[in-house]
């Protein structure tokens, strides 16, 4: 049922109607702070709801940053800060190769939610920072930071992220990628280099 109501949220946006965003923010932040939300189990065969849930809220936090003429309003930025640094810390990877890396990536949850994470910055660096030199929002770059450090963990979908987002980035903090590029593109682990390269 909340996956339900919340795609008919998305398809009301997409076709360009009224949302009260307020409201939905505050219904995504209950849905995403219930202990039973993140515990409950999906047997083998089943629907991970959790995953379609959390992959439909990261394209509604993108649809609503990704074009300034159709964004929700700048005062509710904050709430979707929040949201995606909670969803992107408690969310594992469940990536399932299709065809090619990048459609796989683009279609599993943590994709989504690195994609929300880039569009939602890119939006914060118009609205707030763009006469500054670094635009990036710092926790965004601090989540990307600890995840480039952390190679061995780090997830392929990152990787596809960062990668596909680079002249993004460069706009966002063109320093900071200069000074990570050897970690975006790590030579001496060749599955996480193809990832950001591809």
């Amino acid at each position: 049922y909340q996956y339900a109501l919340l795609n008919g949220f998305l398809e009301a946006w997409q076709q360009e109607k009224n949302v009260n965003w307020k409201n939905l923010f505050g219904f995504i932040i209950a849905i995403i702070k219930s202990d039973i939300f993140w515990t409950e189990e999906y047997a083998a065969g089943q629907y991970n709801y959790r995953n379609w849930i959390l992959s439909l809220i990261a394209r509604i936090i993108n649809e609503g940053t990704r074009q300034d003429i159709h964004a929700f309003a700048p005062e509710l930025l904050p709430q979707a800060e929040q949201v995606l640094l909670i969803i992107a810390n408690r969310t594992n990877s469940d990536l399932k190769f299709i065809a090619d890396i990048l459609t796989s990536v683009l279609n599993s949850t943590l994709g989504k939610i690195y994609q929300a994470m880039m569009n939602f910055s890119l939006r914060c660096a118009r609205v707030y920072r763009k006469d500054t030199e670094e635009k990036w929002v710092e926790s965004i770059k601090d989540y990307f930071n600890n995840k480039l450090n952390t190679q061995d963990g780090a997830s392929i979908e990152l990787y596809v992220t960062v990668g596909e987002y680079l002249p993004n980035l460069l706009y966002l903090d063109k320093t900071w990628v200069v000074a990570n590029v050897n970690k975006i593109f790590p030579k001496e682990i060749d599955a996480l280099w193809e990832a950001a390269f591809t």
